[in-house]
């Protein structure tokens, strides 16, 4: 992969998503970024959206290559 690789996987609920994106991420070097992780809390709760994008800037700023 380049540099700069930036993979988004879409799909329904329950599709297996985060684990692809789990597999190509260990498989390829890039940093998995979990989108639930940052969208819920325990509960489950929704995040408030302002808390999530925050916090997905910061991670995606942190890693040029990842997957998510």
């Amino acid at each position: 992969l380049v540099a700069g690789t930036r993979i988004v996987l879409l799909g329904n609920a329950g599709a297996g998503k985060t684990t692809l994106a789990r597999r190509w991420a260990a498989e390829r070097g890039l940093a998995h970024v979990d989108l639930d992780a940052l969208a819920w809390d325990p509960g489950p709760v929704r995040r408030p959206l302002a808390l999530s994008v925050a916090e997905l800037e910061r991670r995606l700023a942190r890693h040029a290559r990842w997957v998510a």
